[in-house]
């Protein structure tokens, strides 16, 4: 919707230089970049304007007006956004979205149609890792069970098991997985992972 220009401030945006995602969007809201933060999110997950207001520290009707004053800046400041929006509304009105790998999507409602789409591609992108890193293992000679397993499947990440010794390869392995997974599907934004190794979730969550 714009050529690239949002891509390139989400890979080379600086947060010390103020010009990353988050305070491009505060300067827009008017806000702190922690608060933008979090009204971003918010607003793309289908918060309400009310709910926005609360964010930005106001209440009642104020809070109300004051959200959707800040979404109607933020999506002027960042019109892809804003073209993404309206597009998913005219799907909603056909009565589905086209996800990532061409199921049809049914949004619960209107507002909650745009987190509907990025959640579906989000889980499609990782299982499609998954297949791409499973398969990168068969070729190696590992078996799933035995030098490896997945153990968990969280959002965007994978906790596994793997032999001590294969950790750091298998690790490298899954990353490479996540940037085909883009290639994949065309992703015009490349997408990127990153691995640790540790005895426990904690460790390396």
């Amino acid at each position: 919707y714009d050529g690239g220009a949002y891509i390139e401030t989400v890979l080379r945006g600086d947060k010390a230089k103020g010009t990353d995602m988050h305070s491009i969007n505060a300067a827009a809201i008017g806000c702190s970049r922690e608060v933008a933060k979090v009204f971003f999110y918010a607003m793309i997950y289908g918060s309400g304007d009310m709910n926005l207001g609360v964010i930005l520290g106001l209440s009642g009707k104020k809070a109300a007006a004051a959200g959707k004053a800040a979404r109607a800046r933020l999506m002027k400041a960042v019109p892809a956004l804003g073209k993404l929006v309206e597009a998913v509304k005219k799907a909603v009105a056909r009565g589905y979205i086209v996800g990532l790998d061409g199921r049809r999507l049914v949004a619960r409602a209107e507002n909650a149609a745009l987190n509907t789409l990025l959640q579906s591609a989000g889980a499609v992108q990782m299982k499609r890792g998954l297949v791409i890193l499973v398969d990168a293992c068969e070729h190696r000679g590992w078996e799933f069970g035995r030098q490896y397993a997945v153990t968990g499947r969280i959002h965007d990440e994978w906790q596994t098991n793997v032999y001590p010794d294969l950790a750091e390869e298998f690790g490298q392995k899954a990353v490479s997985a996540i940037r085909l997974a883009g290639e994949y599907y065309d992703f015009r934004c490349p997408l990127d992972g990153q691995f640790k190794v540790g005895n426990t979730w904690k460790e390396t969550h």
